[in-house]
């Protein structure tokens, strides 16, 4: 629901049921969902904030579900 969402808002997605190399070396719970988000020198603070908008907007939804 997430990807799809966020796919929906034009925010660039990548789904896979394996686990991020970067969240494993950080030793993160792999049982616990989770999303990670990549940036790059050319990302805009509006992008950043839009992102976090839209995030915001479907988290009701994730919580509830």
């Amino acid at each position: 629901m997430v990807l799809f969402n966020l796919d929906i808002y034009g925010i660039a997605v990548s789904g896979s049921n394996q686990g991020s190399h970067v969240l494993k070396a950080i030793n993160c719970d792999m049982y616990r969902p989770s999303v990670r988000f990549s940036f790059s020198k050319y990302t805009t603070k509006n992008e950043i904030d839009y992102c976090i908008e839209k995030v915001k907007s479907i988290y009701p939804a994730l919580i509830q579900s």
